[in-house]
């Protein structure tokens, strides 16, 4: 009986903010760069699995996954691949607006609501590795609000540190990019540049996070073999295609289905989410669809049936330059020099804080691969379905060889970690 290695996905991004003091009449153009230029979003079981409940006014809670849906469809207007973290934007934006005032503090309420997302399930030593870290990077000078600085060291436990981006923009550079690194895991090793932080950058907020997990039902890397990945213009990649048939929970639509892929650790409250439509041309309609009320209703509809699994594997990695995607969520007044107010960071008698711009990048990775104890694990799970599957059942096929739409979400809380859009495993 071969031993089945348990499959990981890895997961970090940082987001940043860069609020620039611009005296006079000058526009702040911070834009942070690494090895790429950043792509801009365009502007344009038996039983079911649990859900919470509707929500005919969005909470907290509702209120986040539909921000995080609204990046998305932002982020989707073109045809590629997606990889997101909403939860990490948010994180950062979070930072912003516990400075904001006036009509600014209102725009954020609108979107954030009055409390930032909360951590989602924590590491039960069973395989899962969730890493939130926040940091503020100060112009040395800066005259920073000392209960500011309190908020983000209290109720973020971020790291609140000044630099001297004018004068000594390579070492403020290398500091931060090494902290980038250090939280990521090495998976994110630079972000910012000097010529970067010379643009009249007076501040900069950051998160970061990185994830791991491991399948709690893992597929065999001698089940993997290469086949053809269908692309949306009818040509055709050959790419490796992971294989699994177990007992999953999965949603039937229309025109889709839903694969829920739990890991474990967390106490497998951590799941992926694979949405594939019936057919590669139906794409933006299941795209439409997407809505907080109708993900809860998907959720809460899966039953545990025998599916036979076919995924790619696939590795991205991108900078986004999210700063059009966050203005079309609603908050626009942040990013103006004339009305933007963040008097609760620091009081300039001459220049006015505003964010000049967001961005993301993310890294992502999925395989076959994990350790060994939890390899061990999967062959016990595996051995049990073996001899306790009914012969008679048939398996559902969720052969994923189109385009399709997947998300990371921690069900116990409803915050959507990370959502992508794979159309090309080979990038």
């Amino acid at each position: 009986m071969k031993a089945a290695s348990a499959p990981l996905l890895l997961g970090a991004m940082l987001a940043a903010l860069f609020i620039p003091a611009s005296p006079g009449g000058l526009i702040g153009t911070a834009c942070a760069q690494a090895a790429a230029a950043p792509r801009i979003a365009p502007l344009e079981a038996s039983g079911t699995h649990s859900a919470p409940p509707d929500h005919p006014q969005l909470d907290s809670r509702a209120r986040r996954a539909a921000v995080a849906i609204r990046l998305y469809r932002e982020l989707a207007r073109g045809s590629g691949n997606v990889f997101a973290s909403p939860y990490s934007l948010e994180m950062a934006l979070a930072m912003a607006q516990a400075g904001a005032r006036g009509s600014t503090a209102r725009a954020f309420a609108q979107v954030l609501g009055s409390d930032p997302a909360g951590l989602p399930a924590q590491p039960d030593g069973n395989g899962l590795t969730f890493t939130v870290a926040n940091a503020l990077w100060a112009q040395s000078g800066l005259p920073l609000s000392p209960r500011y600085v309190t908020t983000i060291k209290r109720k973020f436990d971020g790291l609140v540190r000044s630099l001297d981006f004018s004068g000594a923009p390579r070492a403020s550079a290398r500091i931060i990019n090494h902290w980038v690194s250090e939280k990521t895991r090495g998976r994110i090793d630079s972000l910012v540049s000097a010529s970067e932080l010379e643009q009249k950058t007076s501040l900069m907020l950051t998160d970061a996070v990185y994830f791991k997990g491991v399948w709690v039902k893992s597929f065999d890397p001698g089940d993997t073999y290469k086949q053809n990945f269908h692309l949306p213009d009818g040509r055709r990649v050959r790419t490796e295609m992971m294989h699994n048939t177990a007992h999953f929970y999965l949603y039937r639509g229309k025109t889709f289905k839903m694969l829920v892929l739990p890991f474990r650790g967390g106490h497998d409250a951590v799941e992926m989410l694979v949405l594939l439509p019936d057919h590669i041309n139906q794409l933006g309609s299941l795209e439409q669809q997407l809505k907080v009320s109708a993900l809860d209703d998907w959720v809460g509809q899966a039953e545990r049936k025998l599916v036979e699994v076919t995924l790619p594997k696939f590795r991205d990695t991108d900078l986004l330059q999210l700063t059009a995607a966050a203005k079309a969520l609603g908050i626009a007044v942040a990013f103006s020099k004339h009305q933007a107010d963040f008097s609760g960071i620091a009081r300039l008698v001459s220049r006015r804080l505003y964010v000049s711009s967001v961005l993301q990048k993310t890294y992502v990775d999925l395989d076959e691969k994990g350790t060994e104890a939890a390899a061990a694990t999967a062959v016990m799970e595996a051995t049990a379905t073996a001899v306790y599957q009914a012969p008679t059942e048939q398996p559902i096929v969720f052969d994923a060889n189109h385009r399709f739409v997947y998300l990371i979400r921690d069900e116990t809380t409803g915050d959507i970690l990370f959502i992508g859009r794979m159309a090309n495993p080979q990038g």
